[in-house]
């Protein structure tokens, strides 16, 4: 299940549909929560520059970096066996 929230909007979830997916990009989105499970395995992950508050990433073992610049009110980032992640830009 993939679970997104934007500014004025209620949660929407997105089930097992998109056990396929393998990028997301979110930067300069609305987007304010993000939970990915390890059902989804993604590759690239972008949210820079979003209005993202809350995070979290569970069993993502191919991305190898997270770049959050621009995230000025991110407040929680939970991860979760991220064993690849090498590389995490906060600024």
């Amino acid at each position: 299940m993939v679970i997104i929230r934007a500014f004025g909007t209620g949660t929407v979830v997105y089930a097992n549909p998109f056990t396929n997916l393998t990028d997301i990009d979110l930067s300069n989105s609305c987007a304010t929560s993000i939970t990915l499970p390890d059902s989804v395995s993604l590759q690239t992950f972008a949210v820079n520059n979003s209005a993202v508050k809350e995070v979290s990433l569970t069993g993502q073992s191919i991305i190898d970096e997270l770049d959050f610049t621009g995230c000025i009110g991110l407040s929680t980032l939970k991860l979760e066996t991220c064993s690849a992640i090498t590389e995490l830009n906060l600024d």
